[in-house]
């Protein structure tokens, strides 16, 4: 016949039967580990709360005994030294764009640029207003004195009918050309531009004859 081992835990139970029977003295006997089977005492036989840190021993409990577990938190630790700089990340999304700053100061004047191109012709402008009246029929219209030895001579020169004095003139000549000592003190045109009006005098006696001569431009004004 074979004898079966008794578990731990009915080990314990008469123990502690023996020990509640046979008084105090008795109950002065302490149960040490080598009274127990390694491995053999589960946590049933252990009572909750009875184990404080001095029964475990320092490095024996693992993470995995944790898990699950909720710890008072502890007091926040000191700043740690700032660590290395990391690499650079990619670029960001472009953001929105900021409110337009305030107007900067006027920069220096640059360098000319070269000379562009030539550009297209425009359009035809509109029509100007209408200029003065033109000139046609244009003709020189002569007038002459007598040649003599008077010491001053008066002559006009009158343009057809029809036509209008644009310019005109007055010249003193004798036989051999310009009278040396004769003037045109003045000429210019007659009242309402009909003809043109010369006259000339001696300014020191003239060995010879002289002829006032008044030509007129004439022309018929549009």
């Amino acid at each position: 016949m074979r004898i079966r081992t008794p578990s731990p835990a009915m080990v314990i139970a008469l123990i502690a039967l023996f020990v509640a029977t046979s008084g105090t003295a008795f109950a002065a006997v302490m149960i040490a580990g080598a009274n127990v089977k390694n491995e053999s005492l589960t946590g049933l036989d252990i009572l909750n709360g009875s184990l404080t840190t001095k029964e475990i021993r320092d490095g024996s409990l693992r993470p995995v005994d944790f898990v699950g577990k909720k710890f008072p938190q502890g007091p926040q630790g000191p700043a740690g030294p700032q660590g290395p700089v990391g690499p650079q990340g990619p670029q960001g999304p472009q953001g929105p764009g900021g409110p337009s700053g305030p107007k900067g100061n006027q920069g220096a004047k640059g360098n000319q640029g070269p000379k562009g191109n030539q550009g297209p012709v425009g359009p035809k402008g509109a029509a100007g207003p209408q200029g003065l009246p033109g000139l046609s029929n244009l003709e020189i219209v002569t007038g002459t004195s007598a040649v003599d030895s008077s010491t001053s001579k008066g002559v006009a020169a009158v343009c057809p009918a029809g036509k209008r004095a644009t310019g005109g003139g007055a010249v003193a000549t004798d036989a051999i050309g310009l009278a040396d000592n004769v003037t045109v003190v003045g000429d210019g045109p007659t009242s309402g531009n009909k003809g043109w009006l010369g006259y000339a005098k001696e300014i020191a006696p003239m060995p010879l004859s002289w002829q006032l001569s008044v030509y007129v431009v004439c022309a018929t004004v549009a």
